[in-house]
């Protein structure tokens, strides 16, 4: 059964037994100085669970490239922890996964797994979750690794599955919190935004089978209107 990316981060995560991890994508870089400045770090800070460093990005034009790196806000480090919440809640995932670095046992013990629910989104709810438990993110301001745009993990395609998981999490993460502000304006916003979808994945004149369809019927229309104006 294909459970998805964040079905697999949970197995792999239970199958490891050293001390630290450290995820990487298999199109992103390294750099040679990412073990041993998150090894520093965590020996000067031998409470942390969750550390994250700074990426750049590569693979695209440099103003791409920029715009990418630009997602991702590291002043999000400086914030209290219900300012953070609301961050990620609210404002979209800005923390840099690849640059993640984490203690296996501590992580393990405070319960919190990537959200298998949403099965194409590992990273997202697990911060929020994290940061819901009470856990302490972490920050290194040295950049330790290189982030891909366009390769395996950066395709934009919206594939269905994908656009479900963008789905559910709306549904489970963010609706909840915005009901609890303002029920009517939320309401209001998912119509909004449901029916804006609905015309962009099926609006006819995009639709494939409906372009196929008038170019293979385009003779037909073509004689029918010669012999109207006979």
């Amino acid at each position: 059964k294909n459970t998805g990316v964040s079905g697999n981060c949970n197995r792999s995560a239970a199958a490891c037994t050293g001390v630290w991890s450290k995820g990487i994508a298999g199109d992103d870089i390294m750099l040679p100085n990412c073990i041993q400045d998150c090894m520093d770090y965590v020996t000067e800070h031998p409470d942390t669970i969750w550390l994250f460093g700074k990426m750049e990005a590569f693979g695209s034009t440099e103003e791409e490239n920029r715009r990418i790196a630009a997602n991702f806000d590291y002043s999000f480090f400086s914030m209290t922890p219900d300012e953070q919440l609301h961050r990620l809640i609210f404002d979209g995932n800005c923390l840099p996964a690849p640059a993640a670095f984490v203690h296996i046992q501590r992580d393990k013990e405070t319960g919190v797994k990537n959200d298998e629910r949403i099965p194409m989104m590992e990273d997202w709810p697990k911060w929020i979750n994290l940061l819901r438990a009470g856990v302490k993110l972490h920050f290194i301001d040295k950049t330790i690794v290189r982030y891909r745009i366009g390769g395996i993990s950066t395709k934009t395609e919206m594939k269905p599955k994908t656009f479900r998981s963008q789905r559910l999490f709306y549904f489970l993460y963010q609706f909840p919190e915005m009901y609890k502000e303002n029920p009517d304006k939320v309401l209001s916003n998912i119509l909004d935004y449901e029916c804006e979808i609905f015309q962009q994945y099926y609006d006819r004149s995009h639709c494939k089978p409906y372009l196929l369809g008038r170019w293979i019927l385009h003779p037909l229309s073509m004689i029918k209107s010669i012999l109207k104006k006979k």
